[in-house]
């Protein structure tokens, strides 16, 4: 990680002849050492006493997408027969690109390769007439990972198929193709599907690698890498455009063929992030302008959506009845509510809580069954840190004026009051003092009592 010059010579328990360390970062987290830190004396003479090996790659700004197998990298290597071996893998373009590369692992020293392009491949990784798009060739005097830039660059559709053929000849090691290979407690979690790598002897007859005795979940470290040959379109969407303050928001990019992105969340003309797939909060009402700029390789495409983000306070923009209630027991009530928003809904009976909805923006309470009395209906939707809140004064009305106590017969009604009640309901009157119509219901209601109060 670093080194220090003057690093106290006396701090390690052999004391070499000079100051000066290197400093070094533990693997095994924050536990071991100085919080995961120690220090190598500039003098050491036992460090690095195995082979150790490195990866020069190729500029990553090179190529745009990466077509492999392999994420394990080379875990294994395979042979055929002599110091030859053909491998390929198959690949479908997921877009309108340009291949440009390939990236490949050799096993010896000074192995010469041959790298073939098919497009549309038709007999495993070749066409049956063999009539390759590229044919290029190289010699990799050390062995390991090597990036081959294609002289003749292929030009490729979305979907099409197309597979790099690579011809490796060894000096000496008769184990050519570099595979990705579940070795159990180093690459066990290696996986392969059958129709991605190929493996030939003389270039000729192919065999699926998967179909090979031992191979099943193998694949050959055979890369493609490709540039975009299009313009950028640029797209998005967001989680949420409308809420109260403060209103954080989810935005998703869906831009096709873009690899910087330029965000203004509120449309002043400031970028406001660069990231794919960032998330703003608006703490401040309005409507607001959100506009993407996507760019590739080729050019630029923006997309501006117009008061696209809304922040504005909760409201309640219906309220029925528009006034206070008065109504005759028995006689159902609904009370409802609209708001700008979904909200969390309660309804109050008198102060008592009597119905919940969540996530509405149309929420509503009835009842029919209340006695007469004069009643408080209260309804409460939240939003956030926000609420709004309504109130009825609900007034129910006694409709029979027969059920008093006086009756002569004693209880409820007397048989002169039920007499005089069927006339009025036969004559389709109504009812005395309420002026309300005595009903089907009312008249069964009303003979109930009068049973009641004339039980022996």
């Amino acid at each position: 990680m670093g080194w220090n010059d003057s690093f106290d010579r006396n701090r390690f328990k052999q004391v070499p002849s000079g100051d000066g360390a290197f400093i070094v970062k533990n693997s095994w987290g924050q536990s071991w050492g100085e919080a995961g830190y120690f220090y190598v004396s500039y003098y050491d003479t036992s460090l690095g006493y195995s082979e150790n090996t490195v990866f020069t790659a190729a500029e990553k700004d090179n190529c745009d997408y990466n077509y492999q197998y392999d994420p394990l990298g080379w875990t294994g290597s395979m042979g055929l027969p002599g110091l030859t071996a053909w491998g390929s893998n198959v690949f479908s373009s997921e877009r309108n690109e340009k291949l440009e590369a390939v990236g490949f692992y050799t096993t010896d020293f000074n192995t010469a390769y041959d790298v073939y392009i098919y497009k549309n491949p038709t007999n495993g990784p070749v066409n049956s007439t063999k009539n390759y798009t590229v044919k290029e060739n190289g010699v990799c005097s050390l062995p390991g990972y090597h990036t081959h830039m294609l002289n003749s660059t292929v030009n490729m559709t979305s979907g099409e198929k197309f597979s790099v053929v690579i011809k490796f000849s060894n000096p000496s090691y008769t184990f050519p193709l570099a595979i990705e290979y579940p070795n159990p407690g180093y690459s066990s979690k290696a996986k392969a599907d059958s129709g991605e790598s190929y493996v030939s002897q003389d270039g000729n007859s192919w065999q699926d690698l998967t179909s090979q005795s031992g191979y099943s979940e193998t694949n050959l470290c055979i890369k493609a890498f490709t540039t975009v040959n299009e313009l950028p379109e640029a797209g998005f969407t967001s989680n949420i455009t409308s809420w109260v303050s403060p209103l954080t928001v989810k935005f998703t990019d869906l831009s096709n063929g873009a690899f910087s992105w330029k965000w203004d969340f509120n449309g002043d003309g400031v970028i406001d992030s660069t990231i794919q797939n960032p998330v703003y909060t608006y703490s401040s009402y309005g409507s607001y302008n959100v506009s993407l700029n996507v760019s590739n390789r080729i050019g630029s495409d923006s997309e501006i959506k117009s008061n696209y983000i809304t922040v504005a306070p909760l409201s309640m923009i219906s309220a029925n009845p528009s006034g206070n209630v008065t109504a005759y027991e028995g006689e159902g009530q609904e009370f409802n509510i609209s708001t700008n928003y979904n909200t969390t809904v309660n309804w109050y009976l008198n102060g008592t809580k009597k119905l919940t909805e969540s996530s509405v923006k149309n929420s509503s309470y009835s009842n029919s069954t209340l006695s007469p009395g004069i009643y408080n209906v209260t309804v409460l939707a939240t939003a956030g840190n926000e609420r709004v809140t309504r109130t009825w004064i609900w007034t129910i009305l006694d409709w029979n004026p027969w059920d008093d106590l006086t009756s002569e017969e004693g209880k409820k009604i007397t048989t002169a009051e039920l007499q005089e009640a069927i006339h009025i309901y036969e004559n389709n009157l109504s009812i005395p003092g309420t002026g309300v119509e005595l009903t089907s219901g009312r008249l069964i209601e009303l003979i109930r009592l009068w049973k009641e109060g004339n039980v022996s």
